[in-house]
Protein backbone atom coordinates (compact mmCIF):
# COMPACT_ATOMS: atom_id res chain seq x y z
CA UNK A 1 0.00 0.00 0.00
CA UNK A 2 2.70 2.57 0.89
CA UNK A 3 4.29 2.15 -2.34
CA UNK A 4 1.28 2.77 -4.01
CA UNK A 5 0.76 6.04 -1.84
CA UNK A 6 4.38 7.08 -2.64
CA UNK A 7 3.34 6.76 -6.62
CA UNK A 8 0.35 8.93 -6.02
CA UNK A 9 2.10 11.81 -4.64
CA UNK A 10 4.73 11.08 -7.14
CA UNK A 11 2.66 11.77 -9.65
CA UNK A 12 0.67 14.86 -8.25
CA UNK A 13 4.44 16.51 -8.24
CA UNK A 14 5.33 15.71 -11.46
CA UNK A 15 2.36 17.18 -13.00
CA UNK A 16 1.86 20.35 -11.03
CA UNK A 17 5.82 20.75 -11.89
CA UNK A 18 4.76 20.09 -15.37
CA UNK A 19 2.30 22.65 -15.81
CA UNK A 20 4.38 25.47 -14.94
CA UNK A 21 5.55 26.15 -17.91
CA UNK A 22 5.11 28.11 -21.41
CA UNK A 23 6.30 28.09 -25.14
CA UNK A 24 7.96 30.72 -27.54
CA UNK A 25 7.29 30.90 -30.41
CA UNK A 26 8.52 33.07 -33.18
CA UNK A 27 10.83 34.41 -36.60
CA UNK A 28 13.88 36.05 -37.00
CA UNK A 29 14.30 38.19 -40.01
CA UNK A 30 17.15 39.95 -41.50
CA UNK A 31 17.33 43.63 -42.10
CA UNK A 32 15.76 43.82 -45.70
CA UNK A 33 12.63 41.77 -43.97
CA UNK A 34 13.80 37.77 -44.80
CA UNK A 35 13.71 35.21 -43.21
CA UNK A 36 16.68 33.94 -40.86
CA UNK A 37 17.12 30.23 -41.40
CA UNK A 38 19.98 28.75 -39.16
CA UNK A 39 19.77 31.06 -36.19
CA UNK A 40 20.09 30.52 -32.86
CA UNK A 41 18.16 30.85 -30.12
CA UNK A 42 19.04 30.23 -26.75
CA UNK A 43 17.72 31.24 -23.20
CA UNK A 44 20.39 32.68 -21.40
CA UNK A 45 21.53 30.56 -18.18
CA UNK A 46 20.32 27.25 -19.56
CA UNK A 47 20.66 24.61 -22.00
CA UNK A 48 17.40 25.54 -24.06
CA UNK A 49 17.29 26.69 -27.03
CA UNK A 50 16.99 26.13 -31.25
CA UNK A 51 17.76 27.15 -34.85
CA UNK A 52 15.55 28.71 -37.28
CA UNK A 53 13.92 26.37 -39.71
CA UNK A 54 14.33 27.46 -43.64
CA UNK A 55 11.26 30.14 -43.11
CA UNK A 56 13.14 31.42 -39.98
CA UNK A 57 10.43 29.98 -37.81
CA UNK A 58 11.27 28.59 -34.36
CA UNK A 59 9.66 27.21 -31.10
CA UNK A 60 10.91 26.33 -28.02
CA UNK A 61 7.82 24.35 -25.74
CA UNK A 62 8.05 23.40 -21.79
CA UNK A 63 9.84 26.58 -21.14
CA UNK A 64 10.23 27.12 -17.01
CA UNK A 65 7.59 30.07 -16.33
CA UNK A 66 9.09 33.35 -15.25
CA UNK A 67 11.11 36.14 -16.82
CA UNK A 68 14.12 34.89 -19.11
CA UNK A 69 16.60 36.46 -21.18
CA UNK A 70 16.30 35.07 -24.94
CA UNK A 71 19.54 35.55 -27.15
CA UNK A 72 19.10 35.50 -30.73
CA UNK A 73 22.51 35.45 -33.28
CA UNK A 74 23.34 34.71 -36.11
CA UNK A 75 26.87 35.10 -37.85
CA UNK A 76 27.86 38.16 -39.08
CA UNK A 77 24.54 39.80 -37.59
CA UNK A 78 24.72 41.88 -33.89
CA UNK A 79 23.11 39.47 -31.45
CA UNK A 80 20.28 40.61 -29.04
CA UNK A 81 19.27 39.82 -26.29
CA UNK A 82 15.22 39.96 -25.16
CA UNK A 83 13.46 39.78 -21.89
CA UNK A 84 9.86 37.90 -22.35
CA UNK A 85 7.82 37.29 -19.26
CA UNK A 86 6.55 33.95 -19.05
CA UNK A 87 2.73 32.85 -17.56
CA UNK A 88 1.69 29.30 -17.01
CA UNK A 89 0.61 27.85 -19.90
CA UNK A 90 0.85 30.49 -22.99
CA UNK A 91 2.92 31.22 -25.92
CA UNK A 92 5.11 33.83 -26.26
CA UNK A 93 5.10 34.96 -30.05
CA UNK A 94 8.07 37.02 -30.82
CA UNK A 95 9.62 38.78 -34.16
CA UNK A 96 12.94 39.58 -34.14
CA UNK A 97 15.29 41.42 -36.95
CA UNK A 98 18.13 40.96 -36.58
CA UNK A 99 21.18 44.13 -38.14
CA UNK A 100 24.72 43.01 -39.66
CA UNK A 101 27.52 43.52 -37.03
CA UNK A 102 29.53 46.43 -37.53
CA UNK A 103 32.75 45.10 -37.80
CA UNK A 104 35.43 46.59 -39.35
CA UNK A 105 38.81 44.75 -40.62
CA UNK A 106 41.83 46.49 -39.53
CA UNK A 107 45.19 46.89 -41.73
CA UNK A 108 45.69 43.68 -43.69
CA UNK A 109 49.67 42.94 -44.91
CA UNK A 110 49.84 40.35 -47.40
CA UNK A 111 53.55 39.53 -47.77
CA UNK A 112 54.54 36.74 -50.96
CA UNK A 113 57.43 35.44 -52.05
CA UNK A 114 58.88 33.21 -55.39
Amino acid sequence: MNRFVLLFIGMLLSSALLGQTAAIKGSIYDENNLPMPGASITIEGSNIGTNTDLSGNFTLVTVPVSTKEIKVSFIGYASQIISVNLSEGNTEQLSITLVPASNELGVVTVVGSF
